[in-house]
């Protein structure tokens, strides 16, 4: 009722300025309502920059509630966050684009790095030294509003983006994921059989895994099967697998459902809109090095301490979804890096290996489907594994609304 009466008001201006006085995220989605009308005169523009202002300093206190913090997000990216720059659009002769702003890039400096830990799961170790040069992350995960510039420039049937046999396979055909729909089918099998025995394998599922399979569990095997192909049969997509999820796809929440091939063509498409720049998936080092630093934390936060409960989006919250970029403040690293334990896996250019290889860790995968590593936990997960030293194998064909991915970018060198 608010919204339409704001819509419908001669005095809209005079409605937004007592809403963000006494309800904040209402005052955000009553203006993105009539976005346009406030965009088209001075006084709605500074009353938007206004509104922005506040509304993205809610998100980012920790002070506040949780709830409030995610209300105040998600409002703020339907007005837009200006934490993103915009180039391009209708009139400049280019596609529009969506792009941390200059303050977004988070520099991570040439260096020692030492990946790994010496106390930790086998795939972490041995603690491996690396020389990285420098380069810059983005602040947060790329967003569904990043994201859809390249759907809306047609990215997915512009072939100069997907490099590589096996990504044109991909776009043009699909890949199967044989391998994982022969683990989910016996597992299902499983659990419907004896669903006690089976969660009883897992010691450390979460609440919402115990969920998910005993779903599962109480379906027919037709009815699994005919999921089992949805997920992992061989189609052509033409965009995230959750884009018309309303879990998923608030425009601040970070895109998921996406491949490696996917995630790496947005990256060239990225790289094509910032003449001199590239920008591509970190390795699984760079990955690392960002998010520990050079004195290898634990943890991303300066403090010693370890993680409380809700310091991060991982299963402890209880928040079944992902969140919009940094309401989670407790969890940013020392230099700006936002949500880089949780809410979303990240892929990395890198193979996994079963132990650490300084070839692996700096190098991008070779042609093919085999697996890679992604770091950083998600919303559905134990505590533990979005310690930035974990490490997960995913293949490269997987989409699932716990996969997203962040750009890294640096200066293209001439010869």
């Amino acid at each position: 009722p608010v919204k339409l009466a704001l819509q419908l008001s001669t005095r809209p201006l005079d409605w937004l300025r007592h809403l963000q006085a006494v309800n904040l995220a209402l005052a955000g989605r009553a203006a993105a309502s009539c976005l346009a009308r406030l965009q088209a005169q001075d006084e709605g523009r500074q009353l938007l920059a206004s509104l922005q202002t506040a509304l993205l300093a809610r998100s980012r206190d920790a002070g506040t509630d949780l709830r409030q913090r995610i209300e105040a997000a998600e409002a703020l990216g339907e007005i837009g966050d200006p934490r993103y720059l915009a180039l391009g659009g209708p009139g400049t002769g280019q596609p529009r684009c969506l792009l941390p702003q200059p303050a977004g890039w988070v520099a991570v400096p040439a260096g020692r790095y030492n990946i790994g830990t010496a106390d930790e799961g086998a795939d972490e170790q041995p603690v491996t030294p690396v020389e990285l040069p420098a380069f810059t992350m983005a602040f947060a995960p790329v967003t569904n509003a990043e994201f859809r510039c390249f759907i809306d420039a047609k990215g997915y049937e512009d072939e100069r983006w997907w490099v590589g046999e096996t990504a044109l396979r991909w776009l043009r055909e699909g890949l199967r994921n044989e391998e994982q729909m022969t683990t989910d089918r016996q597992l299902f099998a499983d659990a419907r059989g004896d669903l006690v025995g089976t969660l009883a394998r897992f010691p450390d599922i979460t609440q919402s895994g115990r969920d998910w399979l005993q779903g599962f569990a109480e379906m027919n095997e037709a009815d699994t099967e005919a999921q089992l192909e949805a997920w992992y049969g061989a189609r052509a997509y033409r965009q995230p697998q959750d884009w018309d999820n309303p879990r998923f796809n608030h425009p601040a929440q970070p895109v998921v459902g996406v491949t490696v091939f996917e995630a790496q063509a947005y990256c060239r498409w990225l790289s094509a809109q910032q003449p001199g720049q590239q920008c591509r998936l970190p390795t699984e080092a760079e990955w690392e090095a960002a998010a520990r630093g050079s004195v290898g934390r634990r943890w991303p936060w300066a403090q010693p301490l370890g993680p409380e409960r809700w310091q991060f989006n991982a299963d402890p919250a209880h928040l079944r979804r992902t969140t919009p970029a940094g309401v989670f403040p407790a969890g940013d690293t020392p230099n700006g890096l936002v949500d880089i334990s949780g809410n979303v896996w990240e892929w990395t250019t890198s193979s996994y290996t079963t132990r650490l290889d300084r070839d692996a860790l700096t190098k991008p995968a070779t042609e093919g489907t085999a697996p890679r590593a992604v770091r950083g936990g998600s919303w559905n997960v134990p505590t533990a594994h979005c310690r930035p030293g974990f490490r997960n194998r995913v293949a490269p064909v997987l989409r699932n609304n716990f996969l997203g991915f962040r750009v890294v970018c640096c200066p293209i060198q001439e010869p």
